[in-house]
């Protein structure tokens, strides 16, 4: 795991159900524990990006996605922590599955958010991406 010495790289997805709202995950684990969260998480030695984002997703979720486009990269930087990772989130589209939550151990909650309506408790990480997917959203 990232920590002091060692600046780890995680994946994010920003994924919407068609009708504007956003998924987000309440994390029960720190860092961030309490805050919501795109889902997500960490590469593993030897994985590309994109093949950590889709079994990510697939454990947290149980859902199939596509890759649409990276959105941004983020240094996630929590210094009451002791925490560094360099963030890449993607858009991507569900093609097969229906969002569940299936580490119940690692998110109390899973939800739907409007953009217009997010909840204030978000990671530092989430709220810089829904930033540049809404600027991304309104570039159309």
């Amino acid at each position: 795991m990232a920590g002091r010495d060692y600046i780890g790289v995680s994946v994010g997805a920003v994924l919407t159900d068609g009708e504007g709202k956003v998924l987000l995950l309440r994390r029960k684990k720190n860092p961030e524990a309490g805050l919501w969260s795109i889902p997500g998480g960490m590469v593993e030695y030897n994985e590309k990006v994109q093949d950590a984002l889709t079994r990510e997703i697939k454990e947290e979720l149980d859902v199939e996605i596509k890759v649409k486009k990276l959105l941004c990269v983020i240094d996630n930087l929590i210094t009451d922590g002791c925490f560094h990772t360099v963030s890449l989130s993607y858009i991507v589209d569900i093609v097969q599955g229906i969002v569940r939550n299936v580490e119940k151990d690692k998110h109390s909650d899973i939800d739907w958010f409007d953009l217009n309506f997010l909840p204030r408790d978000l990671t530092v990480a989430t709220k810089a991406t829904l930033k540049e997917y809404e600027k991304s959203i309104i570039n159309l």
